[in-house]
């Protein structure tokens, strides 16, 4: 099996976009950027975002910047 080839199950259903926000967050955590991660101050937003230049205050400053949480 090539290196780079994933596994998939042969029957596509529900679980696939399962496996891949399984696979997103566990190639995050390998990632040097997880260091970089970031709520969102906004009281009723929850979003995380990267900030890789460690400045960034809001996850989308057009949406929740803009309402001055």
């Amino acid at each position: 099996m090539d290196h780079r080839q994933r596994l998939v199950p042969r029957r596509v259903d529900l679980h696939l976009p399962l496996l891949a926000t399984a696979r997103a967050a566990a190639d995050l955590l390998a990632d040097p950027r997880r260091l970089t991660v970031r709520g969102c101050p906004s009281d009723d937003c929850g979003r995380l975002f990267l900030d890789a230049s460690g400045r960034r205050g809001w996850c989308s400053l057009a949406t929740c910047g803009s309402r001055r949480a």
